[in-house]
């Protein structure tokens, strides 16, 4: 991607300075083995928020610029995504949102989409042209680029330290579906994915915290995760 195409002055940084994001995975079947190891960090996590189930569609360019980056191994990358929380999958009501990192450090950007996208029964063209009416700036130059390639699931459970900076967020039973070159969403047919758990520690980078300390109570590896990719991998047979 052409990086001079992002800056603009409509990105309003809602996350002054962006945060550290770590990512740790490991196998599914350890749910309940994670979370004990959560309860019993030094940190003492405690939940943050009640556990709930996060919904995305991403979209990227003709050209799959988003992915490219990743796999490319780009430094600065970003991705285009709406979001909406809930067990409904069909029923969308969330935020387009701009996920920016630069390796370990991230910022996101939102904007409100105050209309419910109805998957069920709305073509891809009709979602776009409702996403593109609510709009504006750098949001709507992306989305006027970009299709959307692939829609995923996962519930997510919410955690923060008590120095009540260091937030941690803990995901499993992903699904994906596959959009790639498709009229309509399609919201029955998964992809199929490895049962893995995403273990993600985030903290503001002016935050004063030990991470090489904190990761280290966590007998995981550190992985540079993406549920984007892993799905669209998965999709594409990779």
């Amino acid at each position: 991607m052409n990086g001079a195409f992002w800056e603009t002055e409509d990105m309003t940084d809602a996350q002054a300075g962006g945060r550290y994001e770590i990512k740790l995975q490991y196998d599914g079947q350890h749910l309940y083995k994670v979370r004990q190891w959560i309860g019993l960090h030094s940190l003492a996590f405690i939940p943050a928020f009640p556990s709930r189930q996060v919904n995305n569609i991403y979209f990227d360019t003709s050209g799959l610029d988003s992915l490219n980056d990743h796999l490319s191994g780009v430094g600065e990358r970003r991705k285009l995504r709406f979001r909406w929380y809930g067990e409904k999958i069909d029923c969308a009501l969330g935020l387009l949102e701009i996920k920016q990192k630069i390796n370990r450090i991230g910022w996101k950007y939102t904007t409100p989409i105050p209309t419910t996208l109805d998957l069920a029964h709305l073509n891809w063209a009709q979602i776009h042209e409702t996403i593109q009416q609510h709009t504006e700036g750098i949001f709507y130059e992306m989305i006027s680029v970009s299709r959307p390639v692939i829609i995923n699931s996962y519930q997510r459970d919410y955690y923060i330290a008590s120095d009540g900076q260091t937030r941690l967020t803990l995901d499993y039973a992903t699904k994906a579906y596959n959009q790639h070159l498709t009229h309509v969403p399609n919201i029955k047919f998964r992809v199929p994915l490895l049962n893995l758990l995403i273990l993600e520690i985030k903290t503001e980078t002016q935050h004063d915290v030990d991470l090489p300390s904190l990761v280290a109570e966590f007998p995981l590896r550190t992985e540079k995760h993406s549920k984007y990719i892993t799905g669209m991998s998965a999709m594409l047979g990779w």
